[in-house]
């Protein structure tokens, strides 16, 4: 069975609140996030902490308005191409996700799980591609 493990990290890439109660990572391994992510985010917070991303686990992502179903179809399809796993994706609705612009987006990783607010189906796809380059550690 495939396993990956994504450095806990909470980003913010438009707007947003970080926060953790984790302790954070030396100012020397912040260059993770200058050489594995592009875009670089406005605002990050990294701990010396990992997350287990294995198969059935739930991403849980929030939107202005609701995803169609071809929507979340091809974020679960992405998924599986960058891990080989089946993830399960819950859809929430959240109206003030339309303040993070165009194509912002925040994740949040913690031992909750994977959470991303995103303003539209493109902001999510680009949350995912993020949360891959934090696994390509």
């Amino acid at each position: 069975m495939k396993t990956y493990y994504i450095i806990l990290i909470t980003m913010l890439f438009m707007s947003g609140v970080c926060y953790s109660d984790l302790k954070p990572l030396e100012k020397s391994q912040e260059n993770f996030i200058k050489y594995r992510l592009c875009p670089l985010p406005k605002e990050s917070s990294l701990f010396n902490e990992y997350y287990n991303l294995k198969s059935n686990e739930t991403i849980n992502v929030s939107t202005p308005t609701s995803l169609t179903d071809a929507q979340k179809t091809k974020l679960v399809d992405t998924l599986k191409l960058y891990f080989g796993l089946k993830i399960n994706l819950v859809n929430s609705v959240d109206e003030s996700n339309s303040q993070l612009g165009e194509e912002g987006y925040t994740i949040s990783i913690n031992a909750d799980g994977i959470k991303i607010a995103g303003n539209g189906f493109v902001a999510v796809r680009q949350a995912l591609k993020t949360v891959r380059q934090m696994s390509e550690v």
